[in-house]
């Protein structure tokens, strides 16, 4: 009985350790996957006529979908498979020359993308980058202008303060304006206050400054709150 029971023992630590060993090549794969997909979005940001193409794209496609096929419960990688459509997107609505049906497969796309960032707030629901990313893709999407300021909302729900939801609620609160409620208008008024008051975060707004609209209103709220901003003052 006492061999028996050694040999089970052993037969049940060699299980897990394989099991330990099968899970550590999936993740390994997974992350290793997970960085090419990062590297391909810089390179397209930094370059977007030599790097963007089909070829390129394919190949990122291809990777996309290994990192999912190894590991598809990892937030991060939700995110880096929404934003491969979006790229995907982009290229066939904008860079490729023969796209038939663009609104059609604009929608399609973009809703895609949404369920890749929806599954991701699923598994971390407390990082408000995502939150932000669904209520751009909303906008993209033309969606009602109250489905964008829920994810805002949900963003400022875990994150305040983040620059990048205090961005957002500038670049799309004042971008749909004319639509929001009064509590909503306050809320944007009360994030360009806060991206004024901190220095490390002008550099953004000057650059946002640069978008008509977005000064216009702006330098609107800024007027009535009594603030003296120097981009405002050369309107």
């Amino acid at each position: 009985m006492a061999q028996v029971r050694d040999k089970l023992c052993l037969l049940g630590v060699l299980l897990v350790s394989l099991w330990v060993a099968v899970v550590s090549v999936q993740y390994g794969l997974a992350n290793a996957n997970s960085y090419a997909v990062d590297a391909w979005h810089k390179r397209w940001q930094q370059n977007l006529s030599s790097q963007l193409t089909a070829n390129n794209l394919d190949v990122a496609e291809q990777v996309t979908h290994d990192m999912l096929a190894w590991q598809n419960t990892h937030p991060h990688y939700q995110v880096l498979a929404a934003k491969q459509v979006e790229w995907n997107n982009f290229f066939k609505l904008v860079l490729a020359s023969e796209t038939a049906n663009k609104s059609i497969l604009k929608k399609h796309n973009l809703l895609k993308a949404q369920k890749y960032y929806l599954r991701s707030v699923e598994l971390r629901p407390t990082w408000p980058n995502t939150y932000v990313d669904l209520a751009k893709n909303a906008l993209y999407r033309k969606a009602d202008s109250q489905e964008a300021m829920h994810y805002l909302g949900m963003a400022r729900k875990v994150g305040e303060n983040a620059p990048v939801t205090l961005f957002a609620y500038l670049e799309i609160g004042l971008s749909l304006w004319p639509e929001l409620t009064v509590a909503q208008r306050t809320q944007v008024a009360e994030a360009l206050l806060k991206v004024e008051q901190h220095d490390f975060m002008h550099r953004g707004l000057s650059q946002a400054m640069l978008k008509p609209q977005f000064k216009q209103r702006a330098c609107a709220l800024y007027l009535l709150a009594g603030v003296d901003y120097a981009a405002c003052a050369k309107a």
